[in-house]
């Protein structure tokens, strides 16, 4: 009876030490837990707040750009900019228009001005166009060759614009536009619209000269120097290509060359005879054309 009452005895005791690792076991386990998920959580705050935070935006719609710096928070913002034209040629000007707020309201807003595509050289500030928010500036052709240059060649110019606009706190928007720079002449040299096709002084291009003439972009033919006999040709053909040039039959106003009777006619052109004979025709040198000038091409 005695080693029965023993053995129940351990039983209990036994039972009684198993009950207790259980549950300190899941006291443990409980512990982890509620630690994980705490961390968890202060992750997820720690992430969020970055996001909220962080200071710079940047967004392209319909060719144009918008950039924010400086603290996301009541920094002004636009709503639209935009020009009344398209393109503008010489003696047009350009109204840029701004619509601009500020989620600490107008009043907050304290200026804004027109720059270069680099924010190099300014245009000037924008002005009040009456309506609370909205903003305007008029750019001239001139203006905007007095800040860079204008000069193209057949191709329109496309120049950018840029609007910065400020708050109180010194917070910056800016928003960028552009505009074409157009000339019926198909140029512009010096900031000046030029006819490429015709005009002597930019005959295709800017500062090409042409003593003759220009047509088609190209320079017209002219007549060389004064030739006669002694000279050693034979042909227009032979004179021309002796400058680098080629004889252009009837190419100078539907001649080919002009005849003289002496060398002092010629130098002063006076009395001239006109003569239309193909390049390659020996000269019978004679009365009226004892001294020539033959139609050369003008390509130097």
């Amino acid at each position: 009876m005695r080693d029965l009452l023993w053995k129940s005895t351990l039983v209990v005791l036994v039972a009684c030490s198993g009950g207790d690792d259980s549950a300190s076991e899941t006291s443990e386990s409980a512990g982890v837990t509620s630690a994980t998920a705490s961390g968890t959580t202060a992750t997820a705050t720690a992430t969020a707040t970055a996001t909220a935070t962080t200071g710079t935006t940047d967004t392209t719609s319909a060719g144009t750009s918008s950039e924010t710096t400086g603290s996301a928070d009541g920094a002004p913002f636009f709503i639209s900019f935009s020009t009344n034209v398209a393109q503008i040629t010489e003696g047009e000007s350009v109204v840029f228009t701004a619509i601009v707020s500020d989620p600490d309201g107008f009043d907050d807003i304290a200026g804004g001005t027109l720059f270069t595509e680099d924010g190099a050289f300014s245009y000037g500030p924008f002005v009040s166009a009456g309506q609370e928010g909205t903003y305007s500036i008029t750019v001239s052709w001139a203006d905007v060759d007095q800040v860079a240059s204008i000069e193209f060649e057949s191709v329109d110019l496309d120049r950018v614009f840029r609007a910065e606009f400020f708050d109180k706190d010194g917070h910056k928007v800016a928003q960028d536009t552009s505009i074409k720079l157009h000339c019926d002449g198909g140029g512009a040299c010096g900031g000046a619209c030029k006819d490429l096709q015709g005009d002597g002084d930019n005959c295709g291009a800017c500062g090409k000269f042409c003593s003759g003439g220009c047509g088609g972009g190209e320079c017209l033919p002219i007549y060389g120097e004064c030739i006669a006999a002694k000279d050693g040709f034979t042909t227009c053909d032979e004179y021309c290509q002796g400058t680098g040039e080629q004889c252009v039959e009837a190419g100078c106003d539907g001649n080919t060359l002009k005849g003289y009777g002496d060398i002092g006619g010629c130098a002063d052109e006076v009395g001239a005879f006109f003569f239309s004979d193909p390049c390659n025709q020996p000269q019978p040198w004679g009365p009226g054309r004892n001294v020539i000038r033959c139609c050369c091409s003008d390509t130097n």
